[in-house]
């Protein structure tokens, strides 16, 4: 049998007996957490766009509908293939339409076919390729951008230097990174650059510094669409669970919730904050209605664990079900954008050894710390304690830090008869989230950092 995901109680704590628990512990940890909390909620007032997701829905449809028009009208050109990507890729960022997703990087593959030598879609096939983890793609696409003819802008060589970063954070390469997005901020300390550094402050257990970068990024993204600012909100409160502040991290998506009302994602994380405030049927609610709009398998997961939970298995497995034959849907579609999540569902409600082939499949693609943690966490449960060690010991030493990788890194220890190493890896675990060993951390699915 597959290891069951972090959200297992192996205590073998009811769920309806932890949600009780985390619900007053929940209250009692807000009353300490807010006060520095509601300084941090400032954000800059959106500038413009769609205020709420329906509307974004309809903007959204209304440029894929000229796009699709003007590729109609003029099929031999690259840039009106390219314009259609950008929007169908708009698309799955606004509705998680990932079937926009994929057909956005088949029409910037037909649009590098129809262009001449030294032009064509290359930026936005590199960020395309970022965006779904194809770095081989994406290195490719970059090469060809930088042996272009000619370059539209100044903005345009930042942004591929920027991704130049991105192809170094996912291979594992954390200094290199952080030195090409500080030679990128020279030119302009933009959003990008920001989140950019964000992501790899956070990687290196730094949260404090991460949040101040993606409240920065608030200031200065000149646009400030409710959408983008809302995203950013979401980020900080995954960051806040990450660390075991879950009264904060509820804030945040609060916060997301009222900047982007009806937003698909802030419901998926909002459902993690109000389980583990004991409100079980609301989370339950919030989940079901994220499928209802886009079938978003990770919606489908966290639902079959709860029900598992609470003793339902015939929910549970109707929901596994599900979520199996849309990850599997996924990958055959885009395996680069699938892989990862698809093996955390095959290690909490498949086979094992198929996770693990997986797994490996997902660090071989992107080599980085939180590929070899899932990897770590597949080699134990195939009983692979040494090997589980020695990836967890690679992401470490790239200047990885999360309570998870610690923790991961205690399993192994302690099943391969090291307890005081296992014992260290614990208190590690610990000190950059206090709250990974309670029963309530256990629920944690989506923002388990």
């Amino acid at each position: 049998m597959a290891q069951p995901k972090r959200w297992t109680l192996s205590l073998g704590i009811p769920l309806l007996v932890v949600g009780a628990v985390a619900g007053i512990e929940f209250v009692q940890q807000q009353q300490s957490e807010m006060a520095p909390v509601r300084l941090h909620l400032a954000f800059p007032e959106a500038g413009f766009g769609a205020t709420d997701q329906e509307e974004a829905r309809g903007a959204t449809e209304r440029r894929l509908s000229l796009a699709r028009e003007r590729v109609a009208r003029d099929k031999g050109s690259w840039l009106a293939r390219q314009m259609l990507s950008r929007s169908l890729s708009r698309a799955y960022a606004t509705n998680g339409d990932f079937a926009a997703l994929a057909k956005a990087g088949r029409e910037l593959g037909e649009g590098r076919r129809l262009a001449v030598a030294g032009t064509g879609p290359n930026l936005v096939s590199a960020e395309w390729a970022m965006s779904v983890h194809d770095l081989e793609l994406a290195e490719r696409s970059l090469d060809a951008f930088d042996a272009q003819v000619a370059k539209l802008s100044r903005s345009e060589e930042m942004a591929a230097l920027a991704l130049r970063g991105d192809l170094a954070f996912y291979r594992g390469n954390m200094p290199l990174a952080r030195d090409i997005y500080r030679q990128s901020e020279t030119v302009e300390r933009g959003p990008g650059i920001l989140v950019r550094q964000a992501t790899v402050a956070k990687a290196e257990g730094k949260f404090d510094d991460a949040i101040d970068l993606l409240r920065e990024a608030a200031r200065a993204d000149t646009l400030r669409t409710p959408q983008g600012l809302a995203n950013l909100s979401i980020q900080i409160g995954a960051i806040e669970f990450a660390r075991g502040r879950y009264a904060a991290a509820s804030a945040w998506y609060a916060r997301a919730a009222d900047l982007f009302p009806g937003y698909w994602k802030t419901r998926l994380y909002q459902s993690e904050a109000t389980l583990l405030s004991g409100r079980i049927d609301e989370a339950i609610a919030l989940l079901e209605s994220v499928v209802e709009y886009n079938r978003a398998p990770e919606a489908m997961d966290a639902l079959a664990m709860i029900h598992r939970h609470r003793g339902d298995r015939k929910n549970s497995l109707r929901w596994s079900q599900q979520a199996s034959t849309e990850w599997s849907r996924r990958i055959d579609a885009l395996p680069s954008a699938a892989i990862a999540h698809a093996t955390e569902h095959e290690l909490a409600f498949g086979d094992a050894r198929k996770a693990l082939g997986m797994a490996r499949r997902n660090v071989d693609a992107r080599p980085y710390g939180e590929a070899r943690i899932l990897l770590a966490k597949a080699l134990n449960a195939n009983g692979r304690y040494s090997d589980a060690r020695r990836e967890l010991m690679a992401a470490k030493e790239s200047g990885w830090r999360s309570a998870m990788l610690f923790l991961e890194l205690a399993r192994s220890e302690e099943a391969s008869g090291n307890m005081g190493a296992a014992a260290k890896a614990r208190e590690e675990a610990i000190e950059l989230n206090p709250e990974i060993m309670s029963p309530k951390a256990a629920l944690v699915w989506f923002a388990h950092g």
